[in-house]
């Protein structure tokens, strides 16, 4: 972690690990310890985080990236719940952020996942350009959230929904929530 915190150069950043929480890990090399570290890099351009043992507060700690920093979460419904609430606390610096959710659980929970997105980024005024990927398919009680945050936030500009319809094929919906431009 001390080792990103120091290398200035450091343009892309990719973390993968479908483990469980990582208690033995040592300090230095525990998923939470690096995530946090990425703030601290002033050149981040893409940052990529895929993890099932990261905390909840590693994930709000990513929001505070660079503001021109691409944010790639591919992370389950829980995280996904942790992130909207660092947007609510104002923690959230970025302009660009791509969720996809990791392993679907019920579409309930799922909807709710979105929904909780959605009221959060009606008031955020940094988010640019906000891309979901439900991996199965948006209820229409989440795509009217989603349609209404971006009436409201006057600063985003585009949310982009991605799924895959029912015969496999992936379909997606770039134009149909996306505000006009000014």
């Amino acid at each position: 972690a001390n080792a990103l915190r120091e290398h200035t150069a450091l343009q892309r950043f990719r973390w993968f690990d479908f483990g469980t929480r990582m208690e033995a890990a040592p300090q230095d090399l525990s998923p939470d310890c690096v995530i946090r570290a990425l703030k601290e890099c002033p050149h981040l351009g893409m940052v990529t985080v895929t993890t099932t043992s990261a905390s909840a507060d590693a994930m709000k700690t990513l929001l505070q990236l660079p503001k021109n920093t691409y944010l790639i979460l591919i992370l389950n419904t829980e995280h996904w719940s942790a992130v909207a609430d660092g947007i609510r606390q104002g923690h959230c610096n970025i302009k660009y952020l791509f969720l996809t959710l990791l392993l679907p659980s019920s579409s309930c929970k799922d909807t709710e996942a979105v929904k909780a997105l959605a009221s959060v980024i009606r008031l955020d005024r940094n988010l640019k350009h906000v891309r979901l990927d439900m991996k199965n398919y948006f209820t229409d009680e989440a795509a009217a959230a989603l349609a209404e945050a971006l009436t409201v936030n006057k600063t985003l500009r585009k949310i982009t929904l991605f799924f895959e319809n029912a015969s496999g094929g992936q379909v997606m919906d770039a134009d149909a929530l996306s505000a006009p431009a000014y």
